[in-house]
């Protein structure tokens, strides 16, 4: 078997499909162009190798779209303000995010020295061809590399360190990352020896930690935050009944509806980050989920809270056919 620490999850897991496309790095699927006369408006595409293998984008690449859309708005309408970094968002997704063309419409609310705050509304064509909302997010834009004010230690450090990387090992299902392919993107390890069979979790099913790197090899950036703080592998499927495996497991989705993140420290050239995500009590439907992220050092570099819902899903028979 190949090494768990250096192979890529095509090497360790020869056995992946293959995708129906090229991958598509990061940096090269955010970009963005603004839309001819005028100065508020982008355009860009979610490839399809950054959703479902229905075609649904995921809330957390979403995220990430909104980060790349903001920075690129502000240097390309407000350059002298110097704020290329979305350090705080609240978004709410309205409908699903479809493969292919995007559109980014813009409004200030409010412009400023330390801190802006900006409204992005995520467009797509539904099948009337006509453009819909998919999501509205609320943007606080600033300069993570030159604010300064208080600081205060992280009180919690000790007590909630990250697991030590020698204590973890690879998780890596075929049948994931066929079913969400954005999960290719990341290698993923988990704490060993915990109770939970599918996530080894050592405090049980309803907290997740995990460390994560880059599959590519390349370093952690911002934009790659909203991907990690929406659960790439969610939280629920730790309470399902998998007796018959993801077939029983994919009857139902878990779209995320809100999202808020706060980053708190730029990521910039970690090949590693840990994730702790805490499942809080769901009720009718309606899931709460709480992560955080954290650097090597312990570092607390963003914070999340999401509302998702747990609903049946009549794509459930395409989307199994095609694991």
């Amino acid at each position: 078997m190949a090494d768990p620490w250096s192979a890529t999850n095509a090497e360790f897991l020869p056995e992946l499909k293959a995708l129906p496309c090229n991958a598509t790095p990061l940096d090269e699927a955010l970009k963005l162009k603004p839309i001819g006369g005028t100065v508020d408006t982008f355009e860009g595409y979610l490839p399809h190798d950054w959703c479902s293998v229905v075609g649904r984008g995921h809330g957390g690449t979403t995220v990430t779209y909104i980060q790349a859309a903001a920075t690129q708005y502000f240097r390309h309408r407000y350059p002298s303000l110097s704020q290329p970094d979305a350090i705080h968002l609240q978004i709410q997704f309205i409908a699903v995010v479809p493969q292919g063309p995007l559109v980014f419409a813009f409004r200030d609310i409010k412009l400023g020295r330390k801190f802006s705050v900006v409204e992005v509304e995520i467009k797509a064509k539904g099948r009337d061809g006509k453009l819909s909302t998919r999501a509205v997010a609320i943007v606080t834009q600033g300069n993570l590399a030159t604010e300064a004010g208080a600081t205060w230690e992280n009180c919690e450090k000790s007590a909630n360190a990250p697991v030590p990387r020698h204590l973890c090992e690879r998780w890596c299902e075929e049948w994931w990352m066929n079913a969400l392919q954005t999960a290719r993107q990341y290698r993923l390890y988990i704490p060993k020896g915990g109770p939970d069979r599918q996530f080894k979790n050592r405090f049980g099913p309803g907290i997740r930690e995990t460390w994560s790197k880059i599959d590519d090899g390349s370093a952690f950036e911002v934009v790659h935050l909203g991907t990690l703080c929406d659960p790439i592998a969610a939280i629920p499927i730790s309470f399902s009944n998998l007796g018959d495996g993801p077939k029983n497991l994919f009857d139902f989705k878990y779209p995320t509806i809100s999202m808020s993140m706060e980053v708190k420290k730029d990521p910039k050239g970690a090949e590693w980050l840990f994730t702790r995500t805490v499942f809080r009590p769901a009720s009718n439907g309606r899931i709460g989920i709480d992560v955080t992220v954290m650097d090597e050092g312990g570092d607390i570099v963003a914070v999340a809270r999401l509302m998702s819902l747990n609903l049946e899903d009549p794509e459930a028979p395409k989307l199994v056919e095609k694991l």
